[in-house]
């Protein structure tokens, strides 16, 4: 039960990118999905999660200060995502979404290693 909370970060970081890096477009129609104001409070509210729970799960990690930095990270991307309002949050998602297949793909590579990289840290 202690490891649920790194299983489901893992997942949202490993889901994503193996989604960008089989599926790259689909990634983007999903992205699409989130331009409603409901959606910047969803990619918010997510961070804020996973944020916490990174934090609290810190202790049973390999290396504690650098999980808890990574979960700083996440928090503070969750209250950011909430302050640039909606407007700069559609900005984002034009700006993802003008990428070309082959860097969604890196973007991909690099989410799968990371979530790996997580995991092996617990």
């Amino acid at each position: 039960m202690e490891l649920v909370p790194i299983a489901a970060l893992a997942l949202f970081v490993i889901l994503p990118g193996a989604i960008a890096l089989l599926q790259p477009k689909m990634l983007l129609s999903l992205a699409e999905k989130l331009r409603s104001p409901y959606g910047r409070f969803w990619s918010a509210g997510t961070r804020l999660l996973l944020g916490a729970a990174l934090w609290f799960s810190a202790d049973l990690s390999t290396d504690i200060e650098l999980i808890r930095i990574l979960a700083g990270v996440l928090m503070i991307a969750g209250i950011v995502t909430l302050l640039v309002g909606q407007k700069q949050f559609e900005k984002k998602l034009n700006w993802v979404g003008g990428w070309p297949l082959a860097a969604l793909r890196a973007w991909g590579i690099l989410a799968l290693f990371t979530g790996a990289w997580l995991i092996g840290l617990f």
